[in-house]
C-alpha cells in the first residue's frame, strides 16, 4: 500500500509500471474533483439564471394579465354606462314631447 497526498492507494500483484500509473491517476483525482466542483458551480449558476429568468417571465405574465383584466373591466363599465345613457336618452325622448304638450296648456 502506498500513501499519497490524496489518501491511501492499495496495489497488489501489479508491475512497477502499473503501480506508477495508478499513483499518477490517484494524484490526478483532486484535479478531477476540482473540475467537478467547477462544473457543479457552473451548473448551479446556470440553474440560478434559469430560475431568475422564469421569475421574470412570470412577473411579466402577471402584469400582462393584470392589464388585460383592467381593460376588460373598463370595457364592461363603459358598456354599462353606455346602456344607462342609452336608456336615459330613450326615456328623455319619451318624456320630452309630453312636457311640451303639458306646457302648451299653460298660459303666460
Amino acid at each position: 500500500m502506498f500513501r499519497t497526498a490524496g489518501g491511501n492507494l492499495s496495489v497488489t500483484g501489479n508491475s512497477e509500471i502499473e503501480v506508477e500509473e495508478l499513483i499518477q491517476q490517484h494524484r490526478q483525482e483532486p484535479q478531477d474533483k476540482d473540475l467537478l466542483i467547477k462544473r457543479l458551480k457552473r451548473g448551479s449558476q446556470v440553474f440560478e439564471d434559469n430560475v431568475t429568468q422564469l421569475e421574470n417571465d412570470y412577473e411579466k405574465e402577471v402584469l400582462e394579465l393584470k392589464k388585460k383584466f383592467e381593460l376588460e373591466n373598463r370595457k364592461i363599465i363603459l358598456e354599462r354606462e353606455t346602456e344607462s345613457l342609452s336608456i336615459s336618452g330613450e326615456v328623455q325622448k319619451q318624456i320630452q314631447p309630453k312636457l311640451i304638450q303639458d306646457n302648451s296648456n299653460l298660459t303666460i
